[in-house]
């Protein structure tokens, strides 16, 4: 490859490695997402669990 098709072919790179970037940051802000719903749900499942002991000490 020539030295003057590399720096042709430059900015195609540099775009592919923003668009990457971009990928990047929408996945990760989709994994800061879905780890606070899982740890929302988590929280309510063991309230739940947490009241359904109490009730059935109390009923005992």
């Amino acid at each position: 490859m020539s030295l003057s098709s590399w720096l042709s072919r430059k900015p195609k790179v540099d775009h592919e490695v923003k668009q990457i970037e971009q990928e990047t940051r929408e996945l990760l802000a989709e994994l800061a997402q879905a780890s606070v719903t899982f740890e929302r749900r988590r929280h309510r499942v063991q309230q739940i669990a947490e009241q359904a002991i109490k009730s059935m000490r109390e009923g005992q």
